[in-house]
Formats: C-alpha cells, sequence, structure tokens
C-alpha cells in the first residue's frame, strides 16, 4: 500500500500548498479545496434555480462545487461568475477561463486557469474504496482487473480506487476538448512512481490520441488525481 499523505491542517486555505506541492499543480492554475461545510456560500439566482428541488445532499455537494469554483475563477480575474451548467451538466467557465471541479460526501475540489495558457484541465476526488469490485467490469480492462487481484484487503481497495480516480479526471480533461464520450475502459493508466502516472485514450483515432502525466496523492482516506494540457504555444509546454 501507498502511505498516506500528512497535513495536519484542517483549514482548507492552510492546506492549498501542501496540495499544490505534493500534485505539482503549476502556480498558473488556481486552486480551491476544502470540506463541503468550509464551502456554503450564497448561490446566484440562476445557481439557486437549478436545484430548486434538489434533496439537501445534493444541495449542499452542489453549493459548494459553485463556492470553490467562484474562489478559482476570481483568482484567474473573474470575480463574482455566476456558474451554470451546460446543456450536458459541465460548467460554463466564463469567457478565458477554463477549470474543473469534483467533490465526494466530505471535500471539495476546484481548479481554474486561463485559455491562454491552458487548453483543459481534469481532476477529481474519490473516498479510497468508493468502487466496489462488482462494478469493475464497467471500467477496467480485464489487465487492469487482473492487476487488482494481485492485491486484497485495503492495499486492493487503494489501487482500485487510484485508477478509477485517475480516469475521471483525464476523462473530464478529454471531455472539455473532444465532448465525447469516451468508455473508461479504453483509458490507460501507466503507473510510473507513487505520485505520478501515464494517461492515454487507446484506440481513439484523431479524438485525443496524447500522453498526458497525471498526479496523484492519498488524503484523508481520499484519493485526488489531477492532469492538465497546457496550450502547444504556452510556456506550461515546455
Amino acid at each position: 500500500m501507498m502511505p498516506e499523505s500528512e497535513c495536519n491542517s484542517g483549514c482548507c486555505n492552510e492546506q492549498l500548498p501542501f496540495l499544490r506541492q505534493q500534485l505539482n499543480i503549476p502556480d498558473s492554475i488556481a486552486l480551491a479545496w476544502g470540506t463541503l461545510d468550509q464551502l456554503q456560500s450564497p448561490l446566484y439566482p440562476a445557481e439557486e434555480k437549478s436545484i430548486a428541488s434538489a434533496v439537501e445532499k445534493r444541495r449542499r455537494e452542489y453549493i459548494a462545487g459553485r463556492t470553490a469554483a467562484r474562489k478559482v475563477c476570481a483568482d484567474c480575474s473573474a470575480s463574482n461568475a455566476e456558474l451554470v451548467a451546460a446543456d450536458d451538466g459541465t460548467v460554463l467557465w466564463p469567457n478565458g477561463v477554463i477549470g474543473s471541479l469534483s467533490h465526494s460526501d466530505r471535500f471539495c475540489m476546484a481548479c481554474a486557469g486561463r485559455l491562454t495558457q491552458w487548453s483543459s484541465l481534469g481532476i477529481d476526488v474519490e473516498a479510497l474504496g468508493r468502487l466496489s469490485p462488482d462494478l469493475w467490469p464497467l471500467v477496467f480492462s480485464e489487465k487492469e482487473t487482473e492487476f487488482f487481484h494481485t492485491r486484497s484487503g485495503a492495499a486492493q481497495d487503494q489501487i482500485a480506487t487510484i485508477f478509477f480516480c485517475l480516469k475521471e479526471a483525464f476523462f473530464k480533461l478529454q471531455y472539455m476538448i473532444t465532448k465525447t464520450v469516451v468508455d473508461y475502459r479504453k483509458i490507460s493508466v501507466e503507473l510510473l512512481s507513487e505520485t505520478t502516472c501515464g494517461l492515454q485514450l487507446l484506440e481513439s483515432g484523431q479524438l485525443f490520441d496524447l500522453v498526458i502525466v497525471g498526479n496523484y496523492l492519498i488524503h484523508e482516506k481520499h484519493v485526488i488525481a489531477t492532469c492538465f494540457y497546457p496550450r502547444t504555444d504556452s510556456p506550461e509546454s515546455e
């Protein structure tokens, strides 16, 4: 099993430097992180309307996501952004900004960057053991499933959650570019170290044939995964 990271602070703002360093997040990408309870700010009317009939659990998750997303938008000079959803459910980010957000039952994370520097961003947050083995055939290849079965107990839960979290982050990244729902079993995860991996869409043709470096971290009984795709004419791509 990979060791869980140690960060003693319960304050979301104080955890940001730690998370940024551990996940190798560039300074040009704004980051927000916290518990759902820490991220409960008032919504704009259009946002409120979209969850008017939602149950309380869904409301808390939605509000946390919009609060975190507004924080990173403000860091990208897009203050007080109203963040409604597109027809496909993705966030309509302000002009000139690209972002990604994710939440679990406990935590929420958002990131954003300027489109002059970044083509797409993908992040995901998953509680360890989030995906039960009966669901593995829906998201993992036979080879990946066989690899998981070489481990047992908590180690098996951990590696399966890492792979799923990385696939989720990569799915979001490629979707912002291709607008295509791809088969998770076609997303290849190649672990490079205890914190990095290579992510690639197999058999994609011309859809999205790049290998993207992903980073992951085990923190507070969760897996956090990130992957970023810089513009080819941006210094971040060098």
